[in-house]
């Protein structure tokens, strides 16, 4: 997480070029690996969230949010379930399906 948060800044500070040249596909794999962890991250959170009646409360407003953040460990896991493993999100991961812009190959 600490890899995709570093990624995410080095992005959001307009310097995605350090990440992406000089081409190098098995650095370039390694981001779509992360992006897909995101994604699982978020959409598993988010469903979490919608889905679920008794977690709205906690995340409905800044309030909610505050009080949940408040409380234990143990208390908070009760409430919003089992944690969200992030590697689920590449199980179908496989790299052999990413082309590297070279369609004619």
């Amino acid at each position: 997480m600490g890899e995709i948060y570093a990624d995410r800044s080095t992005i959001e500070h307009l310097h995605e070029d350090r990440l992406l040249e000089p081409f190098d596909r098995a650095k370039r794999l390694e981001l779509v690996r992360k992006e897909a962890i995101v994604e699982y991250i978020t959409r598993a959170a988010l469903q979490r969230i919608v889905s679920d009646e008794s977690v709205w409360p906690h995340f409905a407003n800044r309030s909610g949010l505050e009080k949940f953040w408040a409380l234990t460990a143990g208390e908070q896991r009760a409430i919003w379930g089992p944690p969200v493993n992030p590697l689920d999100g590449l199980a179908e991961f496989d790299p052999k399906y990413i082309h590297d812009g070279n369609l004619s190959a």
